[in-house]
């Protein structure tokens, strides 16, 4: 029996791939097939340079404005209004926020991401031990190019990779100097479909299987791995409950088992999370209690920040505990469940209120941002 697939499909107008593991889902990507533009590049026209904010705003589209900071400039060249510059998306537009972009152009593959910046070679954090210098001394030799290895090239094999970074090295030149021959508001290179990077961002072992109802998706993803053709009669979302599972993503309550829950508030600022009992506590080991009921609600969080897709500032507001040890255990536990995140995400402190500090990066806007609910 196949417990783990990647299911995609369309929602409410939107494309929705996320991870189903034994009906459980563990991460979720919902994308606006309209506005599926990070990682496009462009010509960009600068039209205002900001020395207080140590940037300018690019034109990227007609009448359409990006933020470009300074540092995001390579390689390093005197901007001034009217200058033409490659710029790709990194962040899309959110509310009255333009979108974000950088001049270090990025080139994503399965087992690495190439980066027209400074020489560097950066290994996944997921990576330990003899391999991660096993795969630095590999690449060496690539002077001109920040390359990051992601998890998946783990369990990879080396003259893959080497094959990998050769090939995006060319793709990467070849947008280079297409982009010296274009004018200002020219789309040089449209990135893969969000879904796509979804599946990629995923280590192969964490699925069995690919599932879509989507010709055109099921085509394209297959140039890459196998992927299986739904076409019974029952639709794929109600099959399995995706609709159900997203009305639950928005709700501010999240139930754990223990019969405790976590309440999820959004700010301008941060996200802010409280997890609470929800029932007198009358049993001889409190503590013990107070301890799984807040490791409970940890890998809940987890799993709610990847599905929700927050990012920023996060707060959690853990039940107090009195015992520095089980605040230690806490929060080593806490680590290890963010570690695993597809995207960086950082424990920072515990305040002396007993609040926990966390960061994670932001790249896309929150699900109920990108829902408009």
């Amino acid at each position: 029996m196949i417990s783990s697939t990647v299911c995609i499909t369309e929602y409410e107008g939107f494309i929705a791939a996320w991870l189903d593991k034994n009906n459980s889902m563990e991460m979720l990507s919902i994308t606006d097939k309209e506005r599926d533009t990070t990682g496009d590049i462009y010509v960009g026209r600068v039209k205002h340079v900001v020395k207080n904010l140590n940037a300018c705003f690019v034109e990227f589209k007609e009448d359409t404005l990006g933020f470009l900071s300074f540092n995001d400039i390579y390689p390093a060249q005197k901007i001034t209004e009217g200058t033409l510059i490659p710029v790709q998306i990194i962040k899309e537009a959110s509310k009255n926020k333009e979108a974000v972009l950088t001049s270090k152009l990025s080139i994503a593959g399965d087992y690495c991401v190439l980066i027209n910046d400074a020489a560097n070679i950066n290994v996944s954090r997921k990576i330990s031990g003899p391999l991660r210098n096993e795969l630095k001394e590999m690449l060496s030799d690539h002077k001109d190019l920040c390359i990051t290895i992601r998890t998946n090239a783990a369990g990879a094999d080396p003259s893959l990779i080497q094959d990998e970074v050769k090939v995006l090295s060319k793709k990467l030149l070849s947008i280079l100097e297409t982009a010296k021959t274009r004018n200002g508001g020219s789309l040089i290179y449209k990135s893969e479909p969000e879904y796509l990077k979804f599946i990629k961002s995923l280590p192969k072992d964490s699925y069995e299987r690919i599932l879509t109802d989507i010709e055109e998706v099921c085509d394209t993803i297959s140039f890459d791995r196998p992927c299986q053709f739904y076409n019974d009669d029952y639709p794929l979302s109600k099959l399995y409950s995706l609709e159900t599972k997203i009305e639950e993503i928005l709700k501010k309550d999240v139930w754990l088992r223990s019969g405790g829950n976590i309440v999820i508030e959004h700010t301008e600022a941060m996200t802010v999370i409280d997890v609470n009992t929800a029932k007198n506590i009358t049993r001889k080991d409190k503590d013990g209690f107070i301890l799984s009921v807040n490791k409970e609600a940890a890998k809940e969080i987890a799993r709610q920040v990847r599905l929700r897709n927050i990012s920023g500032i996060i707060i959690v507001d853990f039940i107090n505990m009195h015992s520095k040890e089980d605040i230690d255990e806490l929060t080593e536990y806490v680590k290890e469940l963010i570690r695993v995140d597809a995207v960086r995400f950082d424990y920072i402190d515990m305040t002396k209120l007993g609040l926990m500090e966390l960061v994670r990066r932001k790249i896309k806007p929150p699900i109920y941002e990108i829902l408009g609910k």
